[in-house]
């Protein structure tokens, strides 16, 4: 726009009207005629914000923006009936005086919190952003909320994503009565002052240059403009407050230098636009329309205010079915979330899906997202580790007019978040009478009932959120349910929270051909009952289910499953409980202000005090933290003891109904006699129940040793091992391969036999028998098929040393050998000096001779002539050649040789060396090279995060890992062979032998 005398003109009288209405509102006050007012006395030159905006623009700003909204075209009466909170006003007198609202202006309506709109501002932005265009959002905030961390995450996505914001910092210089001028961001130095430029905003012609510099930019596609306008706050910080207790008198008195009335009338004389009398004239004026305003307003004070409802009500959902589509017979929570977000994105445009890493590869950490990026790009985007960014951000895009799916990937952090859940997301329609709205549909994984949650990976959370009326919250236990809670949520006005209990993510269930849309507030009975109303919901579904099946006489009990519980559907436990006068409510959360004593209040409210048999019963988790340990997290979580405890005290049935443990997955028993140490399925990962058995890699009978690999599970998230947990042989498996396996059934049994499973370095008996992999199936990548046959023979073991290990001399590095270098010569030398060579030579030449008398005739097991074969093999290499492995160029694994590496000096060992890795990385060896012991490096991983492999017909393999000023060697080693106590010896020997070169290393000229 124009810096035209008619542009002036309307300016001045913008700013007059602001001032107006102020004084206006403050004698009121002082008459008794109002409860509150909020002051923009100061910030009046501000108002060319509004008046550059234009159609499609939009302002999240805070409460001293009365300004800016009259610059933008809020009306004179807006203000009056605001301020009288009437029902003519934007809020029907919902909301506080100046929290301006007007969706035809856009004008989103703000919260009294301090910079809880700028987030919102990025969600409407990035709206306009998808929508393409030239429109922009300008936010606003005061100096005092600057310390706030959503001003830093809003600033870091608008300057990631390039939004069209203009972001305008107001600076007053106080919080209440708090000097900021030497704590705000920008004097500390935290903002970058080339992106932050200062004005003075009490100078209008600089106000307007700089705010339309900036907003040509942003319109162009250059990005988010940052302005910091220093103003003067001319009146006290709301009515309630009196700024003379904390601002000296002089001070106040030098206001009147920096008031932008004045100085933008003092321009105008200059400029002959305004002549002797004008101002005067002009502002009695709007001194009198305003007066009029008021008073016509007060007089209206008494109009009819809509129903309190108004803006949360749900008969204003229309919910299509489900469209058609091919549904298996079962299916599992997760899956049932990921087909549904599926068909949510494919049937909605405006569908958005935002979350911490639900792009693929990953798809979240459940797999809930796994394939959405891909089939629907741009839409579905990895959100920062930001809760409060990812809700505030929801708001603002919802309000634009997406329809935002977003995941918080564990309910748990959902605390930064609530900012904007209270604040702004259950609120907003109601507070805007439903001009605005903010359809957001969250979800989150949620809950216990999984090994080794811990605090932060176990709650629920239900209760919480409960508290916040505007919100639909649902928890459903079932794929059909969540298939039909997030379509009717996807369709739905409210914002909507689905918590998914993780728990049962994995448990496959029966699906209807045709799910249906599920309403909020709806109820399921899952199973009829005359003698007692059991009402749960989420993993209380399930836990209560087998605490009915397992009770050893049969109870009339009728479960209802809540599905959601905001809105609770009261009528649907009403008609239950007056049929059966028997209550139990079961939940996982804590019982104080929960749902769980809500359900309990409202129901025994509503029925006489005789009508019940029995005082109703409420099973909550203890009000103590979930611990890490499996047992602590039991310890305070409701049971199915304790549900069909519960249930025997309210049927007064005898206390020998007690629950009779379920027998799914457990393996058959064993005579106790035996004293057997069982193998069970380990920890999958959260929400995981059941695993696939992959590989079994030891045979009944064959010798173990703990900690050592013996089978190999396969899940939807991972490859894992099982591992041996004590020394001894292992008695019989469970399950086949391919079989699916629950968690913690015994998978195994081992007979503890401590004498036979620390047996020497040289196999006496036989060794392990590995049942054959079906020949259908190929070898894994990485490795050739002979080697992973002949790792599957090896009894892995491993052993570990760890010293301090500081960077060497920076003409060291420069010049001398690289630190897996040093170790590979450090692990000759040793074996050069130790007796270990004789002794493998000797126990491999009996296994040789051994091999002989088979052939001979000698009765034999063939998974005994394939063991000596190898040992044969073996003892071909016991001079101790060494290999190195690398990645080759076309990144396979390779393996350098170093030939007679123990007999090299170490001149001639390192030029051997370097040869050696440029022939492998260019492909020239081969990884079946046949070499005694290998040496590879982990970098600063760390030798947790390896795989402990050892490769015939090499001995050993030794890792390298240099992490945080500690250096790691881990000698993987196959145990037919080598003591634990000679691999140890050897250890020792490469680690004394690896100080000494560093020192003679360090100690030699450059």
């Amino acid at each position: 726009m124009e810096w035209t005398p008619s542009f002036r003109r309307r300016f001045l009288e913008v700013m007059m009207l602001s001032r107006c209405t102020d004084q206006r509102e403050q004698r009121l006050l002082r008459q008794g005629r109002g409860w509150f007012h909020v002051a923009a006395m100061g910030h009046e030159a501000l108002a060319a914000v509004g008046l550059l905006m234009r159609e499609g623009d939009l302002l999240a700003g805070y409460y001293r923006d009365r300004p800016i909204a009259l610059g933008r075209g809020v009306q004179l009466e807006e203000l009056a009936h605001a301020f009288h909170a009437n029902a003519l006003s934007s809020s029907g007198g919902r909301q506080m005086p100046s929290h301006f609202s007007d969706r035809s202006l856009g004008l989103f309506s703000p919260s009294s919190a301090i910079a809880s709109s700028l987030l919102p501002a990025c969600g409407l932005a990035w709206g306009l952003q998808l929508d393409g265009g030239s429109g922009l959002v300008v936010a606003t905030v005061g100096d005092a909320g600057t310390r706030q961390g959503d001003f830093f995450e809003a600033i870091n996505l608008a300057i990631e994503w390039r939004l069209p914001l203009l972001v305008l910092v107001e600076d007053n210089g106080l919080g209440i009565s708090t000097r900021t001028d030497q704590s705000n961001p920008l004097q500390l130095g935290v903002l970058n002052r080339s992106l932050w430029p200062s004005i003075d905003a009490w100078d209008g012609e600089a106000v307007v240059d700089a705010v339309s510099t900036a907003m040509a930019a942003i319109r162009s596609g250059d990005g988010p403009r940052f302005l910091w306008c220093r103003v003067e706050r001319l009146a006290d910080h709301t009515s309630n407050d009196d700024q003379k207790i904390y601002r000296p008198a002089a001070e106040l008195e030098g206001l009147r230098e920096r008031d932008p009335l004045p100085l933008f009338r003092a321009r105008l004389e200059r400029s002959g636009e305004l002549g002797p009398g004008d101002y005067e004239r002009i502002e009695a004026q709007w001194d009198e329309r305003v007066r009029m305003a008021y008073d016509m307003a007060a007089e209206r004070s008494g109009a009819p205010r809509r129903p309190l409802e108004c803006g949360l009500e749900r008969h204003q959902d229309s919910v299509p079915p489900l469209p058609h589509h091919s549904w298996p017979s079962t299916m599992r929570l997760a899956d049932g979330v990921n087909r549904i977000l599926a068909l949510c994105l494919q049937t909605c445009p405006e569908a958005v899906l935002f979350g911490e890493d639900v792009e693929d590869p990953l798809g979240g950490v459940f797999r809930l997202t796994r394939g959405l990026s891909t089939a629907h790009p741009g839409r579905v985007r990895n959100a920062p580790l930001a809760e409060s960014t990812i809700v505030g951000v929801a708001v603002g895009l919802a309000a634009q007019g997406k329809r935002p799916i977003f995941e918080l990937q564990f309910i748990d952090y959902i605390v930064p978040g609530l900012q904007h859940i209270a604040n702004h997301l259950a609120s907003l329609s109601w507070r805007s009478q439903g001009e605005w709205t903010a359809p957001v549909v969250f979800y989150a994984p949620c809950g216990a009932y999984l090994p080794a949650g811990g605090l932060w990976h176990s709650q629920s959370f239900a209760s919480l959120l409960a508290q916040f009326p505007g919100l639909q919250i649902a928890v459903p236990a079932n794929a059909a349910d969540a298939v039909g809670l997030f379509w009717t949520a996807l369709h739905s006005r409210l914002p909507s929270v689905i918590l998914l209990p993780k728990h049962l993510f994995w448990r496959s269930q029966p699906f209807p051909a045709q799910p249906e849309p599920v309403p909020f507030g709806s109820a399921r009975i899952c199973r009829a009952g005359e003698d007692i109303t059991i009402v749960t919901w989420g993993n209380g579904v399930e836990l209560v289910s087998e605490a009915l099946d397992n009770l050893p006489a049969p109870v009339s009990a009728e479960l209802i499953d809540l599905r959601s519980v905001a809105p609770l559907d009261t009528a649907t436990l009403l008609v239950s409980l007056r049929r059966t006068r028997r209550l139990l409510v079961v939940q996982e959360e804590i019982g104080t202000c929960s749902v769980g004593q809500t359900i309990l209040g409202e129901l025994v409210a509503a029925l006489p005090p005789e009508h019940l048999l029995m005082a109703p019963r409420l099973l909550s988790r203890l009000p103590l933290p979930i611990g890490f340990h499996p047992d602590l997290e039991a310890a305070v979580l409701p049971s199915r003891q304790d549900v069909a405890d519960a249930i025997t005290a309210l049927l007064v049935v005898p206390a020998s109904a007690a629950i009779i443990p379920s027998q799914d997955g457990a393996a058959p028993a064993l005579e106790p006699a035996e004293n057997l140490i069982p193998v069970c399925v380990p920890v999958l990962g959260e929400g995981l129940r059941q695993a696939t058995l992959r590989s079994l890699l030891c045979a009944p009978g064959s010798p173990v040793r703990r900690d050592q690999v013996i089978a190999e599970l396969e899940t939807d998230k991972a490859l894992l091992a099982v591992e041996a947990p004590a020394d001894g042989e292992l008695v019989r498996w469970t399950a086949v391969e391919g079989e699916t396996v629950d968690l913690h059934a015994a998978l195994a049994y081992i007979r503890p036999d401590v004498t036979a499973a620390l047996a020497g370095a040289a196999p006496t008996g036989p060794m392990a028998k590995v049942p054959a992999r079906p020949a259908e199936l190929t070898s894994p990548g990485g490795l050739p098929w002979p080697s992973f046959a002949a790792i599957r023979r090896v009894i892995a073991a491993a052993a570990r040393r760890q010293l301090p290990w500081t960077p060497l001399a920076a003409r060291v590095r420069d010049s001398r050998p690289t630190l897996t270098a040093m170790v590979a010569w450090a692990l000759a030398r040793t074996l050069a000096t130790s007796t270990l060579r004789q002794e493998l030579s000797d126990a491999l030449q009996q296994a040789d001779a051994s091999l002989k008398d088979a052939a001979d005739g000698l009765e034999s097991q063939p998974e005994d002539h394939d063991d000596l074969r190898q040992a044969a093999a073996m003892a071909a290499v016991t001079d101790p050649d060494l290999g190195v492995a690398v990645t080759s160029a076309g990144g396979q694994l390779n393996t350098a040789v170093l030939r007679q590496a123990s007999a090299l000096p170490l001149g001639e060992f390192m030029a051997a060396y370097r040869q050696a890795v440029a022939l492998a990385r260019r492909g020239e060896h081969q990884s079946l090279a046949r070499v005694a012991w290998i040496v590879s490096s982990l970098g600063p991983s760390g030798p947790d995060g390896a795989v402990a492999v050892v490769v015939p017909p090499a001995f050993g393999t030794l890792f390298v890992s240099l992490r945080a000023g500690e250096l790691s060697l881990w000698l993987s080693f196959d145990h037919r062979w080598i003591t634990g106590e000679r691999a140890l010896q050897l250890l020792d020997g490469v680690a004394a032998s690896l100080v000494e070169l560093r020192q003679s290393l360090e100690g030699a000229p450059p």
